[in-house]
């Protein structure tokens, strides 16, 4: 609940989404946001119109309205909600098994929660990417993500005592997050591309591996 309260409050102080304390206008504001999520996969972001959204979502255009100012603040959201996902996927992962898993398991387990949320939102994530190019909050939004992302690897990699806490590892972490999201983007950019991404995923955690064990040293 306090995760859905977060990007929620998040996209209102964006200006993507209009407030409501009411929890069945919240409920249908999420059933807007799937229906989007379903048409931006399969129609793409620009091939998608508002009255296909509130065809799928069984509401009036203008009920939509109500809820977001344009067609680019429903994409927003949807790629908001989607950060702050991945972000406490991150936190569970790191938390509720960093006891009982190596190093080795838990970077296999991030970098294929990833790859599966490069697969199944490309379009969207593209769509999203491209609007932050002219969008100071957009743009914002994107680097704050990354930034935390990088943080809680690095955090989990200096709790493991893989790296030292230090500056340098702080550049270090981003940049191995940063490999992560790039590798993996590339990976999908064609959503029909038929790739073997297990065997993707290990080698590029192997090498990531190597180079923080090979620093070390």
């Amino acid at each position: 609940m306090e995760d859905e309260i977060a990007w929620w409050n998040k996209a209102v102080e964006c200006g993507w989404l209009v407030d409501t304390k009411q929890s069945r206008a919240r409920a249908r504001s999420e059933v807007v946001l799937d229906s989007a999520k379903q048409s931006f996969n399969s129609r793409g972001y620009e091939k998608t119109r508002i009255e296909q959204i509130a065809a799928t979502a069984n509401c009036s255009v203008g009920s939509i309205y109500q809820r977001f100012p344009d067609k680019k603040s429903i994409l927003c959201v949807l790629q908001l909600r989607q950060y702050y996902s991945n972000e406490r996927g991150l936190d569970r992962l790191s938390e509720v098994h960093a006891s009982r898993l190596t190093t080795d398991d838990i970077l296999y387990r991030y970098i294929i929660r990833t790859a599966e949320h490069m697969r199944t939102h490309t379009k969207i994530r593209r769509a999203f990417i491209d609007f932050s190019i002219t969008d100071k909050t957009a743009l914002s939004v994107k680097e704050h993500h990354a930034a935390y992302m990088g943080d809680r690897l690095t955090d989990f990699l200096v709790n493991r005592r893989e790296i030292d806490d230090s500056a340098i590892s702080r550049v270090q972490g981003m940049m191995i997050s940063k490999i992560v999201m790039g590798t993996l983007d590339n990976l999908f950019a064609d959503t029909a591309a038929d790739t073997d991404s297990i065997n993707v995923v290990l080698t590029l955690r192997d090498m990531i591996l190597a180079y923080i064990r090979q620093k070390r040293l």
